[in-house]
């Protein structure tokens, strides 16, 4: 007689006996007891709810692992970055900007030399950096950050994270969250320009033995994951939305003319996307905007071009000196002077192809000038504009520009900084 193997239960029943055995649990049970206790004494007849509470109770149970399983998978995945420090700076920022989030900042003052002193926005709060002090102040206006420093000329950038300060033509960088530095690291060569992108990451330009001009990419535990070598002076650089790319702009001489450079690095595969040159151009800087458009404002002209270098509109400059250009997701806003004896300016702005969307005639000296949205914000000594590129509408708000900048924070908020003082403007009169 032959004898066959008897075959063990399938995986559909190992499952369930599982899911059984967890619904059986004495927690469970106790709260079986307690649903058939109050069917019991309201009338309910016990057979027609009993499939519909065993299926809510196994959805329950299921629920409940699931959540278990998630939990203990997160913590295995993140191992390396959910530290005690991690848990406790993200409880010190939840308490920092949720215990007095009713009066909000309104105006905050430090003391930094004039000439030497960078601002940007951080965690709806403000952060500023000058040779001798970094500061960061909270959305109450609270300090949460005081730590001497010694950059000569200090340069200030933000990301979802961190806070980014290096020394332009030195050769230091560090980096910050609001309660400490994180992070710093002294390079054998100077330091030109630097990026930051919303996930973390965050570029270094300087030099290099063999080549001009070295990019050096750190992922957000500053971990160095790439970089990249150029013969050619490398002047500005910028991270996609998602900070896998990153564009390049560089400038080399040929022929007694200019040549603009831009290059595009997949920072995953630690490799050339693509790239492009422009003979007899001046760039200024590249901008890596959303909708996978590159803006590339140059002396004469701002030139378009999409993720793959390919060139995608072109806006040349109509007369007078270039006095200001902002670049927003949208497009790019330019400010020309036209009489300086009168103060006459003319505003344009162009969409992401190179079209013009919208122009107007300013007059005034003007201190700063920012393009977020729909709306152009213009500063001054006494007061600041908000110009809506889509009707025409202007509003103002008096405030004590002089010589200030201005930090964008929403389309009704906006934050100006001067020497010794930064206020808030959040509301506007209709010109």
């Amino acid at each position: 007689m032959r004898k066959e193997k008897g075959r063990g239960p399938g995986v559909r029943e190992k499952l369930s006996r599982f899911f059984r055995g967890i619904y059986e649990l004495h927690i469970f049970r106790r709260l079986i007891r307690r649903n058939e206790k109050i069917m019991e004494s309201e009338g309910i007849e016990k057979n027609k709810c009993s499939k519909i509470s065993a299926c809510f109770g196994m959805c329950g149970t299921v629920c409940a692992f699931v959540l278990v399983v998630f939990t203990l998978l997160a913590l295995l995945i993140g191992r390396n970055t959910v530290t005690v420090d991690n848990i406790y700076y993200l409880f010190k920022d939840v308490y920092s900007m949720n215990t007095v989030g009713e009066s909000e900042i309104t105006r905050l003052s430090y003391s930094l030399p004039a000439s030497k002193q960078d601002f940007t926005l951080y965690k709806k709060g403000l952060a500023v950096a000058g040779d001798s002090e970094i500061k960061l102040f909270n959305s109450t206006g609270r300090v949460t950050l005081t730590l001497g420093s010694e950059f000569a000329n200090p340069r200030i950038l933000s990301s979802d994270r961190f806070v980014l300060v290096y020394d332009m033509g030195g050769d230091t960088f560090s980096v910050y969250n609001s309660f400490k530095q994180l992070y710093t690291e002294t390079l054998d060569y100077n330091i030109s320009t630097a990026a930051t992108a919303r996930n973390g990451r965050f570029a270094i330009v300087s030099g290099g033995q063999n080549y001009r001009s070295v990019i050096s990419v750190y992922d957000s535990d500053f971990e160095k994951i790439a970089d990249y070598s150029k013969n050619d002076y490398v002047i500005s650089v910028s991270f996609d939305s998602s900070g896998r790319y990153i564009a390049v702009l560089s400038l080399d001489s040929e022929n007694g003319g200019y040549v603009s450079r831009l290059s595009v690095f997949d920072t995953e595969k630690s490799e050339i996307r693509a790239q492009t040159s422009v003979d007899g151009v001046l760039a200024y800087e590249c901008v890596y905007s959303d909708g996978d458009r590159i803006f590339v404002p140059c002396a004469d002209r701002v030139l378009i071009f999409d993720g793959r270098c390919s060139q995608r509109g072109e806006f040349l400059y109509p007369g007078g000196s270039l006095s200001f250009v902002s670049v927003s997701d949208g497009g790019v806003a330019l400010l020309f002077e036209d009489d300086p004896v009168n103060s006459q300016n003319t505003l344009y702005v162009i969409d992401k192809n190179g079209g013009e969307i919208f122009s107007h005639d300013c007059t005034g000296d003007f201190y700063d000038m920012e393009y977020y949205d729909r709306y152009v914000y213009l500063l001054e000594a006494d007061a600041a504009s908000r110009i809506d590129v889509r009707d025409g509408g202007i509003y103002f708000s008096e405030c004590d520009g002089a010589l200030g900048c201005i930090l964008v924070s929403n389309q009704d908020k906006i934050m100006i900084c001067t020497s010794s003082n930064a206020s808030v403007i959040d509301s506007w009169a209709r010109r």
